[in-house]
């Protein structure tokens, strides 16, 4: 009995030459064509069609990847000083600007702002490593030094040559990185005019990154906020119309940069000039 059934699946089963002998023509075991390999010339062709996408839309990712870095050092940065000042009117004045002891009268006007009497109160309500004079130095950095700032515009790229109202009083750096100037724009020193509304300006300048050697660019890294009489810090509001995007650069030193990204919602849209 065992040798029949034996018999019996010898010569029913497949000889295995017969598998190879398909195989090697190209079929498998269920009869189906199998799949050849690609050739050089399509290897290279799907190489070089991956390497156009991908050098079309990188940029695009990289700079979103960078534009919403800048914004969120930005906006920590911001909450650091704007909460570090309104401590400082809440302990010291109970709120109130028109009481702050660097408020006082000078050159014949009662409501001055004393940028020298400012930094000794402010300075222990924000956390920083070192605070510096500036000495009416450009950018609050030394003469003759290789750290530069640019402007981005319609013309292309410059380097500012001019800060002549810019020139910082003092300089905190903070334990992130950042740096914080503090500028006092005004020609007769006043601040407050007797009906309450600002006259003069006080403006920091927020460098996000530090000062770097080649790279500092306002609207990319360095931004600017103003202290306002009633103590709020805001983004800085010029007075020309123009805006910041990609279209219309500002002429007043890309200073309403900082003014879009806020009214934009904390961020950088497609038409901020990055």
């Amino acid at each position: 009995m065992n040798r029949k059934i034996a018999k019996s699946l010898a010569t029913s089963a497949i000889p295995l030459r017969g598998v190879k002998s398909r195989c090697s023509k190209g079929f498998s075991l269920f009869g189906v064509l199998k799949h050849r390999g690609f050739t050089l010339a399509e290897v290279l062709i799907t190489l070089a069609i991956v390497g156009v996408v991908a050098a079309m839309t990188l940029p695009i990712l990289v700079g979103k990847y960078q534009k919403m870095v800048a914004v969120n050092k930005l906006k920590r940065t911001y909450n650091v000083l704007a909460n570090s000042i309104n401590s400082m009117l809440v302990e010291e004045t109970g709120g109130s600007m028109s009481n702050a002891t660097f408020v006082m009268q000078k050159y014949n006007h009662k409501n001055c702002f004393d940028p020298v009497t400012f930094e000794s109160v402010f300075s222990p309500y924000i956390k920083h490593l070192s605070v510096e004079p500036c000495a009416g130095t450009k950018m609050c950095l030394p003469e003759n030094t290789d750290i530069k700032y640019y402007q981005k515009s319609v013309w292309g790229i410059k380097e500012i040559d001019n800060w002549n109202e810019y020139k910082p009083w003092f300089k905190w750096r903070l334990p992130d990185g950042s740096v914080v100037n503090l500028v006092h724009i005004d020609k007769n020193w006043t601040w407050i005019k007797d009906d309450g509304t600002a006259q003069s300006r006080v403006v920091f300048i927020v460098d996000i990154d530090g000062e770097q050697k080649g790279y500092n660019m306002l609207g990319k890294d360095t931004f600017f906020f103003e202290l306002l009489p009633n103590g709020t810090l805001t983004s800085y509001n010029s007075a020309n119309k123009n805006t910041c995007t990609t279209k219309d650069f500002n002429k007043s030193l890309n200073m309403q940069c900082t003014e879009k990204i806020v009214k934009d919602g904390w961020q950088m849209k497609s038409d901020y000039p990055w």
